[in-house]
């Protein structure tokens, strides 16, 4: 009887105990989707009039990462590289015209990850928080408004040389480093994969340079931001 007991009590411990917490630990990597919104403030130091180029665009991406669990937190690490390839512009004819344009060629980012093991009804779940440093490639160009749109036109005695669609060719290229912060979930759909879902805000700060080479004596501050909403696959290693 007393061996009976003390089975029916190691069965009752183990059916009351919580259930071990799903391993996100180790090497993974995946693939990803992001949709982007980037708001680039330009300025002028000879007075042009400021405006915001908004660039929205989808961009492909992979990531790498390394975690390590205890109990329910999670730990890590995560690479991630995106190829980017959007641009946006802008012009603008109040008093002295003015017109900018923002590219963004692709962006590294090396983020710390912090999570919690949960779930979604019955499904396994990765809750994280990311935070992290993002680099971006970008060209910046900017100059007086086009008035025909491909030729050569002269505004306040000054040459500038536009390309077929009337955009200046005036800017300059600056690689930025950001801060990045996200919010995400992994949901397991097998031991081995998992569908990712997260939002990210990363500030670039400021960038300066002139608009050479006709302008070389004006520069053009730009202020860049950006937004995403990113769904990716995760597979462990």
């Amino acid at each position: 009887m007393s061996h009976l007991v003390k089975s029916g009590a190691i069965v009752l411990g183990l059916l009351a105990s919580p259930a071990s917490a799903q391993d996100w630990g180790g090497l993974y990597g995946g693939l990803t989707l992001s949709m982007s919104n980037v708001t680039a403030d330009h300025s002028f130091s000879n007075g042009a009039p400021s405006d915001t180029v908004t660039l929205t665009d989808g961009w492909p991406g992979l990531f790498l990462g390394y975690n390590i669990q205890r109990g329910n937190l999670v730990f890590g690490a995560e690479l991630e590289y995106q190829s980017a390839s959007g641009s946006g512009s802008y012009e603008n004819y109040s008093n002295i015209t003015s017109a900018g344009e923002t590219r963004l060629k692709e962006q590294t980012s090396l983020r710390a990850i912090m999570g919690y093991s949960g779930r979604i009804g019955r499904a396994d779940t990765l809750f994280y928080g990311a935070l992290g440093a993002t680099r971006g490639s970008f060209e910046f160009r900017g100059g007086p408004a086009s008035l025909g749109g491909g030729e050569l036109v002269l505004i306040e005695e000054m040459a500038l040389l536009h390309d077929r669609t009337g955009f200046p060719e005036n800017g300059y290229d600056q690689t930025l480093n950001g801060i990045s912060f996200g919010l995400g979930i992994d949901t397991r759909l097998s031991d081995a994969m998992a569908l990712r879902a997260e939002y990210r805000q990363t500030d670039f700060g400021e960038s300066d340079g002139s608009l050479a080479p006709m302008f070389s004596g004006v520069s053009m501050p730009v202020k860049v931001r950006q937004s995403q909403f990113t769904l990716g696959l995760r597979m462990d290693f």
